[in-house]
């Protein structure tokens, strides 16, 4: 009786290990993954900090409404521009 007792529970016993150690690959892949995401970030944020360290000289940003009139005054408002367009300042 306990000879089956003991066979019927090494069934589950088996799936549980084959469950688990999928558990644990599924985990490697994922901080696998972190560690990727967080290098790419320090990455990205070392890029950002150095860009707005950058200051724009000589740069003009121009609004371009939906009839294409360019003007060089910035008298538009935002919601009638479609576009901008940023020139450099020759003088």
């Amino acid at each position: 009786m306990l000879a089956a007792n003991n066979d019927s529970l090494n069934i589950p016993v088996g799936g549980l290990g084959n469950e688990r150690q999928m558990l644990v690959l599924r985990q490697t892949e994922l901080s696998d993954s972190v560690m990727t995401f967080t290098v790419q970030n320090k990455e990205l944020s070392a890029k950002v900090n150095r860009a707005v360290a950058l200051k724009a000289q000589n740069f003009k940003v121009l609004a371009v409404p939906s009839r294409g009139k360019i003007k060089d005054d910035d008298a538009y408002k935002a919601k009638r521009i479609d576009q901008t367009l940023i020139c450099q300042r020759t003088h």
